[in-house]
Parts: C-alpha cells; structure tokens; sequence
C-alpha cells in the first residue's frame, strides 16, 4: 500500500496509534466490504426486487412471531383465587363462595355464582380481563337483588395479587376475591 491509499484509508475506529500491518489490514477489509456491497446493491434491478419482496414477507412474519409469542402468556390469570360472598357483614358466618381454578390447577378466566337470602339474592359474574403488571385485571358484575323485580346491576373493575380485595359490600353483603384457604 502506498503512502496514497494509506491517506486515503480511515484509520480504524477508536484506535489513534496502530502499526502499520493493521491499518493495512483494515484498509483491506474497508475495500472488500465495499466492493461486495456495490456489486451486491448494483447488481440489476432484479436482485433489488428479490430483495424487497424478501423483505416485505419476512418483516411482518418476525413482527407477529414476537408480537403473537406474548399473547398466549397474558390472556390467563396468574393466581388462584376464591371468590366469597358473605351475608350481612364481611366475614360473617353466612357464605358462599367458589374458586377460580379446578382440582387439577388449571385456571378459570371467568366465573358465576348466585348467593343470598329471599328478596337478598346476588348474582356474580366476573371475567379475567388482562394482566397489569403484576396484578390480575377481573370485571365483576353483581345484579341484586336478582330475586325481585327491583334488580340493579352494578359493574366494577378489581386488580388482584394475591390478597383480599373487596368488589361489593353493602348492608346486605359483601363479595371479596382472596387467595384460596388452604
């Protein structure tokens, strides 16, 4: 390499004092590099075309590979849970409850129970909506009383993990979602 090419050659990046063999040595590199990428990019319009119409195929695929890989992990709940409601007060010796998971561990993404006195009667539905963090987010539902023609329902969004949290309470009850008794 003349003293020519050598002014014309960048001197490798980071790197102020270097002997001479490695600076030829990547000279060298720099010009095979952009040989290959004229001769690769300035190789017809045809290589061009096969090159985007790759690219326009393997773009999207990746994207919903790494988008779709998530899904399946936050459309589930990540906790068991016990949903109780409680006549009168909360706590209170009068109950009913179920859980969010069968036996065999699998998780339910919804559930429904009806709990009550006559003319106090609930019915309470709740959904798995998403995760957030590291809550679980339900919808819960509660039409009382559904025993009469004086029905109202009321809708609520709750976060759980893994501790009580209160969905309804009124002076006739009170509907808690908790960890499971053990």
């Amino acid at each position: 390499m003349n003293s020519v090419e050598m002014r014309l050659c960048p001197a490798p990046p980071r790197q102020s004092r270097q002997s001479l063999s490695s600076r030829i040595a990547f000279c060298h590199a720099t010009k095979e590099a952009a040989r290959f990428a004229a001769k690769f990019l300035l190789g017809g319009t045809r290589r061009i075309m096969k090159l985007t119409l790759l690219s326009l195929i393997a773009v999207p695929l990746i994207c919903f590979h790494l988008v779709a890989a998530d899904a399946p992990a936050k459309t589930s709940p990540r906790f068991k849970a016990r949903v109780a409601c409680f006549n009168g007060k909360l706590d209170s010796g009068s109950s009913c409850s179920t859980t969010t998971f069968q036996p065999d561990g699998a998780l339910h993404a919804k559930g429904k129970m009806t709990c009550g006195f006559p003319g106090q009667v609930s019915e309470i539905e709740w959904s798995f909506v998403e995760r957030r963090g590291t809550n679980d987010v339900y919808r819960f539902t509660r039409r009382f009383p559904s025993d009469t023609a004086a029905v109202s329902t009321t809708s609520k969004s709750i976060e759980f993990s893994n501790s009580r949290v209160v969905v309804f309470e009124d002076k006739f009850q009170a509907v808690v979602m908790e960890p499971p008794k053990k």
